[in-house]
């Protein structure tokens, strides 16, 4: 299979389910955003990985800051899977990691983190 430019792409095949069994390989695949995809990277991901759903956990800006590339019969939905932050905008991460941040911003992202790890196991 063609090799797809998305950050951490692979099957989360073989992994034991709760009752028994597990998800069978090739299945369900789980990987960072889609915004990289060029038109042949889209047939394959249809036709070569027979995806047909993607269900998008990112929250409203992360989806903002790298849009997915529509896939022509491949369904989209946003379902933000951890909480939305009460003080203002989301983070972004990659450039807050990269820069140094003052006390209160540190301190803004821990308690995110902390609520994000608590909504997660729930």
């Amino acid at each position: 299979m063609r090799e797809l430019p998305i950050r951490n792409f692979r099957s989360v095949g073989a992994y034991p389910v709760k009752y028994g069994g597990h998800i069978i390989p090739g299945r369900i695949f789980r990987g960072g955003p889609l915004c990289d995809l060029k038109e042949e990277d889209c047939a394959s991901f249809r036709d070569e990985y027979k995806i047909r759903y993607v269900l998008d956990l990112r929250d409203e800006n992360e989806t903002y800051r790298m849009e997915d590339t529509g896939i022509e019969g491949v369904d989209w939905e946003l379902i933000p899977a951890l909480p939305r932050e009460d003080e203002g905008p989301g983070f972004d991460f990659d450039t807050q990691l990269k820069t140094r941040e003052t006390d209160p911003q540190i301190a803004r992202m821990e308690r995110y983190m902390i609520s994000m790890y608590q909504h997660a196991v729930s």
